[in-house]
């Protein structure tokens, strides 16, 4: 392969190629990891120590200044660490857990698309995750407002459920309405905020490269944390308010009707409700804003730690081992988008390590890490055109097959081998061959080097689960239009059952931060091979890479030149296709004319070439 280029080989800057290996040697210790899983299964449980250690520390610095109630006196600071403290601070540690095994459990980079409304709200409300949620919510609600009211302010009469009215026989109870009230707030706080993660959709991950030291990304939230968590506590009182002035009655008969059979209590009270019980208002209020500013702080804490670029290789000698390793696993999305993320990082932002992976070769091209790591972008890369087209052109049906009418011929005796038609079956012409081609040479290729087209899943759980969800959707749109023909109102509710558009795009573009990614990686090593490739491989492949960006660009053009609306994902892949073919032209600037371009590309090319 010491095919000639016109390029200038800046090998007089660089060292050889053994120097290189010894001096990155002497910087990495001598340390070796299997699989990409295990490195980034170790990098992930560091992170988890950060956010439990920071989790702890914010859960004692409320609770000692609850305690303190908002004053710093010196005289005091060793009244606060007591056990009160730390059996309040590990109930906030648990209520910040629970967040942390949700968005851990429901981690992931894609989004759930569906193509209708009424599809989303069934797929998403009739969920068991979103019980789960509810529930895991609800339960850190009731213990940390009651918690708050028991522990930190000793009003025992919270936890008891019954009371005694005053002036009246000691065998006659009632049912305690302040308890079942700061209990109902608790149950709409977690239902409310269960809501809003579903709406926000928290468990997708928006990785972003450019983020804060973690003291500073808390530091700067802070306030808007405070502001959300009031707004959020004093609308859930609202709402709870409304709730037992309308149903008071209903909710007391209905639990004295249940505990009644086990003790006796009253059918109705005899002590009203304060509806105007300030005392009881305002710390309920704040038992609110303390539940949910332990949620958003862990929310946030999450977002600081896990959504960022997980350099979970860099301690290892066998680095690019490890992230090719990651490149092509296909089982765990995440992984794959991990080492998409920190591939994408070196490439931008890492030339030590860029050297070190242009000087990685072997004793052929495709042995290469250069080589590898083209393959697995291009076939992510593949896929999104395979969508488009799939999407574009639609699925062509199959025809069925003709089949030939026989006709009963009279059999003659012959002494040599005829066909039923009487012609010769040595003469005639053999028709229907199907010639095999020969992939003998490939058989020592990886197969991650195979560009394979995304199927939908045999599961047959899956299946059924989605065939009950259509069928539900069908009935519900059904329903709907069969109301809009009885009240005549037309197209009333169309937004509800029309498939959207929107959501058709955002399916192609599902994996938009893994094509984003790829995009990245061959636009910034291409660009830096001119000057820190000292072999010369990537300039073999340069044409490949152009070609490749050029026809997913025009392929993205094509697929919305009719739509009038603007879609993120697509809009983000194709600023960094953009960016990616700007680069490399403005880097080979001079060498242009050299490139190989297709000729169904030229028209987009000369858009890009004469950029100057």
């Amino acid at each position: 392969m010491s095919q000639q280029t016109p390029f200038p080989q800046q090998t007089t800057s660089l060292p050889a190629k053994n120097t290189i290996y010894n001096d990155l040697s002497t910087k990495k210790p001598e340390l070796k990891c299997n699989t990409y899983t295990d490195a980034y299964n170790i990098s992930i449980s560091q992170s988890r120590l950060q956010f439990f250690a920071s989790l702890v520390g914010f859960s004692l610095f409320l609770t000692c200044l609850l305690q303190s109630k908002f004053t710093f006196n010196p005289f005091t600071l060793f009244n606060l660490f007591s056990w009160t403290t730390v059996q309040y601070s590990a109930l906030l540690c648990f209520s910040g857990s629970i967040v942390y095994f949700l968005r851990s459990s429901m981690f992931t980079i894609l989004e759930d698309v569906y193509p209708t409304v009424i599809a989303r709200i069934l797929a998403t409300y009739t969920s068991p995750d979103t019980w789960t949620i509810t529930g895991l919510y609800t339960l850190a609600s009731l213990i940390t407002v009651r918690s708050y009211f028991s522990l930190l302010l000793d009003e025992e009469y919270v936890n008891d459920i019954f009371e005694q009215p005053t002036g009246h026989y000691i065998d006659v109870r009632q049912l305690n309405q302040k308890s079942i009230f700061v209990a109902l707030y608790a149950v709409v706080l977690a239902v409310k905020y269960s809501i809003c993660y579903l709406e926000k959709r928290r468990h997708v991950a928006k990785i972003t490269r450019v983020q804060q030291p973690l003291f500073y990304e808390l530091k700067g939230n802070i306030t808007t944390v405070l502001h959300t968590s009031v707004k959020e506590a004093s609308c859930s009182f609202l709402i709870t308010y409304a709730i037992f002035i309308v149903f008071s009655g209903n909710i007391y008969y209905h639990m004295a009707y249940t505990l009644g059979r086990f003790n006796r209590v009253l059918d109705s009270p005899i002590t009203g409700f304060r509806w105007i019980n300030l005392y009881l208002f305002t710390r309920t209020i704040l038992a609110g804003i303390i539940t949910t500013s332990v949620w958003n702080i862990a929310n946030r804490l999450f977002d600081a730690i896990f959504t960022r670029t997980v350099q979970a290789t860099q301690p290892y000698n066998n680095r690019f081992e490890l992230i090719l390793d990651g490149l092509a696993n296909k089982e765990d999305t995440n992984i794959q988008a991990s080492a998409f993320n920190e591939l994408a990082q070196l490439a931008c932002k890492e030339p030590e390590n860029r050297v070190e992976l242009f000087s990685n070769i072997g004793k052929d091209l495709r042995e290469s890490v250069w080589y590898h790591v083209m393959t697995q972008c291009f076939r992510v890369i593949e896929e999104l055109r395979l969508s488009i087209d799939s999407e574009y052109k639609g699925i062509q049906p199959v025809e069925a097959p003709v089949v030939p009418i026989i006709k009963p011929t009279e059999q003659k005796l012959r002494n040599r081998l005829q066909l039923a038609d009487d012609t010769n079956i040595y003469v005639t012409p053999k028709k229907q061959l199907y010639e095999l081609d020969d992939r003998t040479s490939t058989l020592l290729f990886q197969t991650g080097e195979l560009v394979e087209s995304v199927t939908p899943s045999a599961d047959p759980i899956i299946r059924e689960a989605r065939n009950e969800l259509s069928t539900r959707v069908n009935k519900i749109a059904d329903f709907l239009k069969t109301l809009e023909m009885k009240t005549g109102y037309k197209n009333y509710f169309i937004k509800f059952y029309q498939e959207s558009r929107v959501a058709r795009i955002q399916e192609v573009f599902k994996k938009y931060q893994l094509i984003v990614w790829a995009v990245q990686i061959l636009g910034s090593l291409t660009a830096a091979s001119l000057k820190e490739d000292s072999y010369g491989y990537v300039q073999n492949d340069l044409s490949t890479v152009l070609n490749q960006l050029l026809g997913c660009f025009e392929a993205i053009e094509k697929y919305m030149q009719k739509e009038t609306i603007v879609v993120e994902e697509v809009e983000a892949v194709k600023m960094a296709l953009e960016e990616a073919i700007l680069q490399i032209v403005i880097t080979f600037n001079d060498y242009l004319n050299v490139f190989k371009i297709e000729n169904k590309y030229q028209t987009i090319w000369g858009r890009f070439s004469h950029f100057h």
